[in-house]
């Protein structure tokens, strides 16, 4: 860990920074570009096989953790287009199957919390924002009688499947900034939100959809000291949230903070797999928040 001079934490414009790893551990890293290597020289094999780009992506790369708000986001900042790419073609392979219901353990929480802390059976006009399966905004439909939802999801993989669904319509748009002449009640994103180039750029246009008086709901990776501690760094995420960081952002963007906590099981070494226990915790691994725009 060192000390960066001359940059400041983009979501509190803190100085007081420090600059780490990207990659914590370094073993791991090692291990790989073995493995490339091993690859290319054994088996023929193109090194980029080896690993997810979402990986390959961080290679080098530091974070800018700021000290004041807990908030961090990787330098160099990866080129829209790249993850644009990942996003359409690669990222959401493995999760082809659940888009099958909307019942699931995380939407039925999630929905559970919405109505702890908002009118949710009043919203109408719903978008979610990297929808992948879309089981959030799905379910709030089914339960709110509506027809349509909007979703923005550049996963190719999902296309066909939103069109088979008989229990609602989905209008569909890969990228948030083709979406214009329209307002929205509620935005919901489920972790998504840590993977886009430029948090600024991308916030301020979801704010620009929202009607006065309406609601972003969004759920993140909670890292916090405990993750810090583990080096649990895998790749992937570009926008590193914790509760603290949270307050900090809604003062930059002038927005009211109904709710924020942390859920699920606690970060364990060697235990990378989603735990489908989503009750609050105080060390949770997952972060949930809404804002009300004003």
């Amino acid at each position: 860990i060192m000390n960066k001079k001359g940059q400041q934490c983009k979501l509190c414009n803190s100085s007081d920074i420090k600059l780490i790893p990207y990659y914590n551990e370094r073993n791991y890293i090692k291990i790989k570009n073995y493995l490339k290597i091993l690859a290319f020289f054994i088996l023929r094999k193109d090194a980029s096989s080896i690993g997810t780009k979402k990986q390959e992506f961080f290679l080098g790369s530091h974070l800018i953790y700021c000290n004041k708000c807990n908030f961090a986001t990787v330098t160099p900042a990866v080129p829209e287009k790249q993850l644009m790419d990942m996003y359409t073609y690669d990222y959401s392979q493995s999760n082809l199957t659940s888009i099958k219901s909307h019942n699931t353990p995380r939407s039925k929480s999630q929905h559970k919390y919405l109505c702890a802390n908002i009118p949710l059976q009043k919203i109408k006009h719903v978008l979610e924002f990297g929808a992948g399966a879309a089981t959030l905004s799905r379910h709030i439909a089914i339960k709110n009688n509506i027809d349509t939802i909007t979703v923005i999801e550049p996963g190719q993989c999902w296309e066909l499947l939103y069109k088979n669904l008989s229990e609602i319509n989905i209008d569909l748009y890969k990228s948030i900034f083709d979406l214009t002449n329209k307002k929205f009640n509620l935005i919901v994103s489920s972790h998504a939100v840590q993977g886009v180039s430029d948090l600024y750029l991308y916030f301020n246009y979801m704010l620009n959809l929202m009607n006065k008086n309406s609601f972003i709901f969004i759920e993140v990776p909670n890292r916090n000291k405990r993750w810090y501690r583990l080096k649990m760094n895998k790749g992937g995420q570009t926008n590193f949230f914790n509760k603290k960081s949270i307050y900090a952002m809604a003062k930059k963007y002038k927005l009211d903070l109904i709710d924020v906590g942390e859920y699920g099981d606690e970060w364990q070494k060697n235990k990378l797999i989603h735990s489908e226990k989503f009750k609050k915790n105080n060390d949770g691994r997952y972060l949930r928040f809404i804002f009300r725009k004003q």
